[in-house]
């Protein structure tokens, strides 16, 4: 894209940025990019209903900048600026107090070997979440997702890791990912917020299998840790695309999560999607059981929808998902019942 058609795009945006897309060289490239969905839900919990317009129902709205320069000798610099958006609301962030640019924001050097960033990066174990069931990085409709992130999930930490150091490479098809935060960066807890994450992904033909481990430390006095392992699949069989998941969580030094401490959260995923009259039907179950001191719950978690594409850029969705929450469960979150019912759009750009 020329240098003055981008500065065109992103002027109302940022000036210190038009700025640096004009000294832009032939050998470096910048492009504006990203994903408005909007969506109606109802949803129900224990303490009534609420019907509303809401953003993120398939996949979370962000919008971005990216860019590389082409060093010589096959070394490349990268850099990625994402920022999530809340555009129910006009307002910038999933949530209030969110890091601006919360989805990506590194910088980089990639070639042959791979690729090294510097900065906040999405985490491995997140990306192996979402290859592994049919309704991806929704956090409305995937039991995936919402048992493993998003308030009800037993995973801590973000989808992305703050001061952080990343690497990705491609060696003979299976495609590795690790990363390392050095957390608070609190020199009176010099351990609060560290952890590294690893994983593995392999894709043949119809067959993906996914493989990560992360362990991460709380942001506490006396920082508590977790480790996470998950082993996901699919395997598109044409008329229908079979998905299935592992993920095991483990709780110690007095970490609490779902109002149980030092718990071991263990459970699976199945799902499929159907492509069926121009778009595809899906549908996911996940079930969890938990134990440690203070109790234990087991959460069955379904959600069904139909993703109709209009074009390449664009599509509607309707979908339903139902958290049963139990409760032999102390926290009461965990122990409420939630049911969604949503239609949306979704558009990328």
């Amino acid at each position: 894209m020329k240098q003055t058609i981008l500065a065109g795009l992103i002027s109302g945006i940022s000036l210190g940025m038009v700025g640096s897309v004009a000294a832009q060289t032939s050998s470096t490239t910048v492009q504006l990019y990203g994903l408005i969905d909007a969506f109606v839900v109802n949803e129900k919990t224990s303490a009534g209903s609420a019907l509303k317009v809401d953003s993120g129902g398939m996949t979370t709205s962000f919008w971005g900048v990216k860019g590389s320069e082409d060093l010589g000798g096959g070394l490349k610099a990268v850099f990625v600026l994402e920022a999530f958006v809340s555009n129910d609301t006009g307002s910038a962030g999933r949530f209030p107090g969110d890091p601006y640019f919360a989805r990506n924001s590194f910088l980089g050097l990639e070639a042959g070997w791979g690729k090294l960033t510097l900065g906040r990066n999405t985490t491995p174990y997140f990306v192996s979440t979402l290859l592994s069931n049919p309704f991806g990085d929704s956090f409305a409709f995937s039991p995936e997702i919402l048992r493993t992130y998003a308030g009800r999930g037993y995973v801590i930490g973000d989808t992305g890791w703050s001061n952080s150091v990343a690497y990705s490479g491609n060696f003979g098809g299976v495609g590795v990912n690790a990363i390392y935060t050095l957390g608070d960066e609190n020199p009176a807890n010099s351990g609060a917020g560290k952890g590294f994450g690893l994983s593995a992904n392999y894709f043949a033909g119809p067959l993906m299998v996914s493989g990560a481990y992360q362990s991460k430390k709380n942001s506490a006095a006396a920082p508590q840790k977790q480790d996470s392992f998950r082993l996901g699949a699919s395997y598109d069989f044409g008329a229908a695309k079979l998905f299935g998941s592992y993920q095991t969580t483990k709780d110690r030094d007095g970490l609490v999560t779902a109002g149980l401490t030092n718990a071991d959260h263990n459970g699976y995923q199945i799902g499929v999607a159907v492509p069926m009259g121009g778009g595809s039907l899906l549908a996911s179950y996940g079930r969890t059981k938990s134990s440690g001191t203070g109790g234990s719950g087991t959460r069955g978690v379904f959600a069904v929808g139909y993703d109709y594409y209009l074009s390449k850029r664009t599509d509607l969705y309707a979908a339903f998902y139902s958290d049963s929450g139990d409760s032999s469960f102390p926290a009461t979150s965990f122990q409420s019942k939630i049911e969604r019912l949503g239609l949306g759009v979704r558009h990328r750009f």
